[in-house]
């Protein structure tokens, strides 16, 4: 069951992020004008910095800090080769232990909305830890591709993530596959549909592990149909043997689509939650569900604990850089600060602690101990 207690844990770039590389547009003076050239150069550990511009899209198999300026202001298109086949982004290959940062971009079409053959960003056979911070994947897509795609991947660590599912498709906003995912402060919305189409999921587990935490997950809604428009989709769908924790904390939302306008009747509204096959988890009664949670095994049990959440004003920080936590739960609880170099493949096991981070506990050093005060709030 989820504990009262909390570990409240810092990424922080390991030292020997030694190297550090720089990517502008031309004329910007960097000695780098695309991120794939930059990614070729640099060695394990290694830090690119991803300046304000226009960028085509890259692939790694490397542990490496990729640091954008921020989502606003750095655009990743897809290649000039068409579209066939390509992701905007693919990370594949990082070893236990390891640990590949991406940060501060936004994934888009150059054109009008695209049938890629691939999601957006695509995370792939990773060992090691994936941090993903302040990535906006809002691009209409159609087809069954979706926005990001996590398959047998040890831990997937995103934060600040805006995710879009295909339009008149299947494909989720984001898919878990095979993977361990812990979400937090995202915003995750299903495609809508068009006419008779469907819409799709906001989050997609098959046989996934998922810790959700004050994040918002949409499903798609329904398009038009007659004299039935088409229902709305599921905001979160397990199928196989998926272990879901929403474990709520601010802005917790899990709603369904809209049901379809129809020439007669509007179409229902979609589910806030699917249970399917084999699945099971646990909700905070924190979370604020808008539709209707279908679970005939009665496998999803509720919890009256709001499960602590933590924000940074830098998920990343650089070597040597400041940063503050801002931690969030129930009042009076105890919140302990770690901080680690390096991230684990495994999560990190403290009594008293369910879906902890996964750090190096080798290397991870306790930072500071704070009881939250009577608004459930403590900073470091």
């Amino acid at each position: 069951m989820l504990a009262r207690s909390f570990l409240a844990v810092s990424f922080l770039a390991s030292s020997s992020f030694a190297g550090v590389l720089h990517v502008g547009p031309v004329g910007s003076g960097h000695p780098f004008t695309d991120i794939q050239p930059a990614i070729d150069a640099a060695q394990p550990g290694d830090t690119i910095r991803v300046h304000a511009g226009t960028y085509t899209g890259f692939d790694v198999h490397k542990p490496l800090a990729i640091l954008g300026d921020g989502s606003a202001l750095v655009t990743v298109h897809e290649q000039g080769l068409g579209l066939a086949g390509f992701s905007h982004a693919r990370a594949s290959g990082v070893a236990s232990s390891a640990t590949l940062a991406l940060s501060g971009m936004r994934f888009e079409f150059a054109g009008s909305p695209a049938v890629p053959a691939t999601p957006l960003v695509r995370l792939e056979q990773c060992a090691g830890a994936l941090v993903l911070d302040d990535l906006d994947l809002r691009t209409p897509l159609f087809g069954s591709t979706g926005g990001l795609r996590a398959e047998h991947c040890d831990w997937v660590i995103g934060r600040g993530l805006v995710l879009l599912g295909s339009v008149n498709g299947s494909g989720a906003a984001l898919t878990a596959v095979h993977s361990t995912l812990w979400l937090s402060a995202s915003d995750l919305h299903g495609g809508a549909a068009w006419f008779v189409y469907g819409g799709s999921q906001a989050l997609r587990l098959e046989d996934a592990v998922a810790y959700v935490a004050s994040s918002r997950l949409t499903g798609g809604d329904g398009g038009y149909g007659s004299p039935t428009g088409a229902p709305g989709k599921q905001a979160l769908l397990a199928v196989g043997a998926s272990v879901m924790k929403l474990v709520g904390g601010p802005n917790a939302v899990v709603q369904g689509g809209k049901g379809g306008l129809g020439g007669w009747f509007d179409g229902p509204k979609g589910l806030a939650v699917h249970v399917a096959d084999a699945s099971e988890g646990l909700y905070s009664t924190s979370v604020g569900f808008a539709g209707t949670i279908y679970d005939p095994a009665g496998a999803l049990d509720a919890l009256p604990i709001v499960y602590p959440t933590l924000t940074l004003d830098s998920a990343i920080a650089a070597p040597g850089a400041g940063f503050q936590v801002h931690a969030q739960g129930n009042a009076g609880n105890p919140c302990a600060l770690f901080l680690a170099p390096r991230l684990a493949s495994a999560p990190f096991a403290l009594a008293g602690i369910d879906g902890a981070v996964a750090l190096d506990a080798a290397q991870a050093v306790l930072f500071a101990v704070k009881p939250l005060d009577a608004s459930g709030k403590a900073d470091f």
